[in-house]
């Protein structure tokens, strides 16, 4: 397992020039290896490509740019990840499109349903009328709306709380039934723009995919759209592009690194970077590496001391220019160590929601002990704030686990449809479904669980919310989202929940008499009749 470390800033007034010098150089040397590099890995797979390199794309960046072998082997890992980071990207899009593709086929499916109702409408109001409105029959309406004809030949029509009252059909059917037909015709036309959108994006991250040429902009995409001058754009672009590169380790290395050197008594960190390995020369090491201060890290100082120490693991060092200072951070390969490990005494559970976290305390046998709900702001927020936000949230149910020593059950967020039915719903609903930050929630869950020495187990969210309403959310008198947190509690226990008797017998029979499963096969499988059943209200519970 990898663990990063950020240090402490060092001034550069407090470093001499000639290392300044280097540092800022190489920061240049590795952006434009790093951006050549790409276009040559980019353009591999295309006959008609201009660009033609002697030899292997490594010995002709060594040979052009005067470099080591360890800081063009840096680039290239450097671009092998960026490469690989945004295929997963592209995959995660292509999911989150085509289940945006459906959620649009099915809303078009109900917006033209509901325009074929309003036209039957429309052409028997027109019958009606035609036939001197004797036949009250001829006037056809569909189920579930809101209009209501009444005999003294009035309309009333439910928007939400209020009622529309027209005091005849003809007012109705010019006032309200034509708009509404011209706005559902309008919205069958966004609809069906934005899923050929949709559809031409799809094709084109695709193609991204099958043929290897990946679309990215090194520098910023923010800066580039932003309306400033061009010359100050530039240069806001190009110190962007030139703000970091990441040296990796090799484990044959003295201190896990070939270009910088670290010093675990005195914390003074020395620096080489692009320069010529010069092994034939004695004096190497003196001749070659500058001095540039003293680097500390406010966290995880003497795990990095020690694993430099005893030659454990490759060490890569990521340098960032902060402006008027430098950071220099560290990457290691450590064991997983976690302890807290054991789910005899219970477990801690957490349901995860856009804008809160629930969190329940079981016991071995999966008794409920303690329910909270930990809230957190995400709505008007950027990116960086978001992740801040969820991260203290995270540390309040860490501090719980460290408290009760016990290991937490979270539910596997990848596995949720998180865009299932997106454009069925309203605004606001699909505001905090995209929102919903399900990749960085599960990223900093695994980070903190060995930051802390706790366990998780990741559990198949399915149809929690309708079993923790159905058996435990009266019982206990808890809110559906901590109802939620127990069920995923048990489940990871291993504690199968059962649809109480008294649903089942209102259910249908195939949905009532399941087949004989494994476990935890029957744990997902009964779902479907949970499903149901959260539609039946009863006085009592039956247990």
């Amino acid at each position: 397992m990898k663990r990063y470390y950020c240090s402490t800033y060092v001034k550069k007034r407090d470093v001499s020039d000639e290392a300044n010098k280097r540092i800022a150089d190489d920061l240049a040397l590795f952006a434009a290896i790093k951006f050549e590099n790409f276009s040559i890995l980019n353009h591999a797979s295309d006959k008609n490509s201009k660009i033609i390199i002697a030899g292997t794309p490594h010995v002709y960046l060594k040979d052009k740019y005067k470099v080591s072998d360890y800081f063009v082997t840096a680039v290239e890992g450097n671009v092998r990840m960026v490469r690989s980071s945004q295929k997963e990207l592209l995959e995660m899009y292509i999911d989150d499109i085509n289940a945006d593709i459906k959620s649009l086929a099915k809303k078009e499916k109900d917006l033209n349903a509901r325009l074929g109702s309003l036209k039957k409408m429309k052409a028997s109001l027109i019958l009606y009328t035609k036939n001197g409105g004797k036949k009250r029959s001829d006037i056809k309406n569909f189920k579930s709306s809101a209009i209501s004809f009444k005999p003294d030949g009035t309309v009333s029509v439910g928007i939400g709380k209020h009622m529309i009252v027209y005091k005849n059909i003809w007012l109705f059917e010019h006032v309200y039934l034509d708009k509404k037909i011209r706005q559902i015709q309008r919205a069958i036309d966004h609809v069906k723009k934005k899923h050929r959108r949709k559809e031409h994006k799809l094709l084109k991250f695709r193609e991204q995919i099958e043929t290897e040429r990946y679309s990215i902009y090194f520098g910023s995409r923010e800066l580039m759209h932003k309306d400033i001058p061009k010359p100050q754009k530039d240069k806001l672009i190009k110190k962007k592009r030139q703000g970091s590169m990441t040296l990796s380790g090799r484990s044959d290395a003295n201190n896990g690194n070939f270009m910088v050197s670290y010093d675990t008594k005195s914390h003074e960190l020395s620096y080489r970077g692009s320069a010529a390995s010069g092994r034939q020369n004695k004096d190497f090491h003196r001749k070659n590496f500058l001095p540039v201060g003293k680097v500390e890290f406010g966290y995880g100082q003497a795990l990095i001391d020690r694993l430099i120490d005893e030659h454990q693991t490759p060490v890569s060092w990521t340098i960032t220019d902060c402006g008027n200072a430098w950071r220099f951070d560290v990457c290691v390969t450590i064991k997983d160590d976690r302890k807290n490990d054991f789910y005899g005494n219970g477990c801690i559970a957490m349901d995860i929601n856009w804008d809160r976290i629930a969190v329940t305390e079981l016991d071995g046998e999966g008794s409920l002990l303690n329910k909270k709900v930990i809230p957190f702001k995400m709505e008007g927020l950027s990116s960086e704030q978001t992740g801040h936000q969820i991260s203290n949230a995270l540390e309040a149910v860490f501090a719980i686990c460290c408290e009760k020593k016990k290991p937490l059950v979270a539910e596997d967020i990848g596995k949720t449809k998180r865009k299932q039915d997106l454009y069925s719903k309203t605004a606001k609903k699909n505001r905090r479904i995209s929102m919903f930050a399900s990749k960085k929630i599960r990223t900093l869950t695994e980070s903190k669980s060995f930051k802390y020495s706790v366990d998780v187990t990741f559990v198949n969210p399915a149809y929690t919310s309708q079993t923790g309403k159905v058996k435990y959310m009266r019982r206990f008198g808890m809110s559906i989202h901590e109802a939620a947190a127990y069920v995923i509690g048990r489940r990871g226990l291993g504690i199968i929940d059962r649809l109480p008797l008294i649903y089942r017998q209102q259910l249908k029979r195939e949905h009532a008499s399941l087949p004989r499963l494994t476990q935890w096969a029957r744990a997902y499988k009964f779902t479907k009749a949970v499903q149901a059943a959260a539609m039946y209200q009863v006085d009592e519970l039956p247990f």
